[in-house]
């Protein structure tokens, strides 16, 4: 199949051959490069060769238990006539969204001429706010040192339940408004069918207590501070603001 000429793409749908919709699905490009007469520039993307964690290659899958890190990154350039070899200033590495390059935060090092970046003792136990950064500032210090409130109500759960749960467990938030929906942090519940009706039944692989010993998956996990009658968390956390409550 060719692109006719003026074309960058062809995408076609021919009703009435049982194709489905025209708008059923989307379609994404992305890492696009055009190429212009001549080519004379290093057009090849630098290749990701290994990623090692305390000596060990991470492959897909794997889980981390140790509670420090050391992480090193494996990389080279493609070798052609063209090769320009890895620029410096365009490796980057994230946690968390957060880029450790030049962070006071990580002991991060980076040899682009032998071709690897290495993260050293990564403490995955260090939630430490006084070491949050926004882009490439510190956050002020009155900002470090402000309340912070978390409203929930029936619909958090899942992964937010779960941070629901660190909040509550560790003073890092306030927690205002109704029980979550279900608290289950040991992942997927297993499903299977009964051989004779083929009923589905759906059962959770580990049952995680709430604070007050409830099973998290049927009540899910109350707030520090609970609504009152009709109120909504918005209105909770007011009167809570205004009570002075911590």
């Amino acid at each position: 199949f060719s692109i006719q000429p003026g074309m960058t793409f062809r995408l076609m749908y021919v009703a009435g051959t049982k194709m489905g919709t025209k708008t059923a699905n989307s379609i994404y490009f992305d890492n696009l490069q055009f190429v212009y007469g001549t080519n004379v520039d290093d057009v090849d993307s630098p290749l990701v060769d290994s990623i090692t964690v305390n000596g060990t290659e991470l492959e897909n899958g794997d889980v981390l238990d140790a509670e420090t890190l050391t992480i090193r990154a494996e990389f080279s350039d493609v070798q052609n006539k063209y090769t320009s070899g890895v620029d410096a200033s365009t490796v980057r590495m994230y946690i968390d969204g957060v880029n450790v390059a030049d962070n006071d935060r990580y002991e991060y090092a980076l040899l682009a001429n032998d071709g690897y970046a290495a993260l050293y003792n990564l403490d995955l136990y260090d939630w430490s706010v006084q070491h949050f950064r926004c882009g490439d500032s510190t956050l002020p210090q009155e900002l470090l040192q402000a309340k912070r409130w978390l409203l929930v109500d029936d619909t958090v759960a899942s992964a937010s339940a779960v941070f629901t749960s660190f909040c509550l467990n560790t003073g890092w938030a306030t927690v205002v408004g109704t029980p979550t929906g279900s608290y289950r942090p040991s992942g997927n519940p297993a499903m299977f069918a009964l051989p004779n009706t083929g009923l589905i039944i759906r059962l959770d692989l580990c049952a995680t207590p709430n604070r007050e010993g409830q099973l998290g998956c049927i009540y899910g996990l109350n707030p520090d501070i609970l609504c009152e009658g009709d109120e909504t968390p918005q209105e909770a956390w007011q009167r809570a603001v205004e009570s002075g409550a911590s």
